[in-house]
């Protein structure tokens, strides 16, 4: 009977030892409370006639998962210009929303693994300018789009609540798009206009990659 004591106490000991431990190990390994996002897609913010990234926030919902909002912006402009007389300009604009669940994995060192899914609204601008002496056309197209998409990614805590994440993403969705364009013979003065029939589809995201910064609250 008294060796029986022993044996419980001793396991008793172990076990709340195991217990304190793993209690400590979790708090340091997953962050608490809020963060703000800053992200960056591809390579588009290395041009100076372009843009693409956005802000948000992320707040936790549990002991390993978070909620992600963020409003991305991006923008590309060019002017090419050919030969003597003949002008061109092109311009496009994208604005989006992405609301995305996200799941921790296990934090190793300063590293830690994440996945998750989530709902993108998307709308989007394409403008066309092409003009010479005789002629001048223009073409506009505006685009709607709904998406969902998976994501997986590695988050680097540069310090304790500063962090980088690369993460990869992959969805699909359907696309609404309508254009017009307009067609101008200078020396007739005669205006041509048309519409097309809008396009509607569903489409494949397979090329998502973005960086985003993390500043936890």
């Amino acid at each position: 009977m008294c060796k029986f004591k022993v044996f419980s106490f001793i396991f008793f000991l172990i076990g709340s030892v195991w217990a304190t431990q793993v209690q400590a190990q979790a708090e340091s390994d997953f962050l608490t409370g809020k963060g703000l996002l800053f992200k960056f897609d591809g390579l588009a913010n290395l041009g100076l006639n372009s843009f693409s990234g956005g802000a948000g926030l992320k707040y936790k919902i549990g002991e390993e998962a978070w909620l992600r909002h963020i409003v991305s912006l991006s923008a590309n402009r060019a002017n090419p210009h050919g030969t003597k007389g003949v002008e061109g300009k092109n311009s496009n604009y994208t604005l989006q929303l992405s609301s995305d669940f996200i799941m921790d994995m296990y934090k190793r060192d300063k590293l830690k693994p994440y996945y998750g899914a989530g709902i993108d609204l998307m709308v989007g601008n394409s403008y066309n300018l092409s003009e010479n002496p005789m002629n001048k056309y223009t073409s506009n197209s505006n685009s709607y789009s709904a998406g969902i998409t998976g994501l997986i990614g590695i988050e680097y805590f540069v310090k304790d609540y500063i962090s980088l994440s690369a993460e990869y993403n992959l969805g699909f969705g359907f696309q609404y798009t309508e254009n017009k364009s307009e067609s101008t013979n200078k020396e007739r003065q005669l205006k041509t206009k048309s519409f097309s029939i809008p396009t509607r589809g569903f489409y494949l995201n397979t090329s998502s990659f973005g960086l985003v910064a993390s500043f936890y609250l």
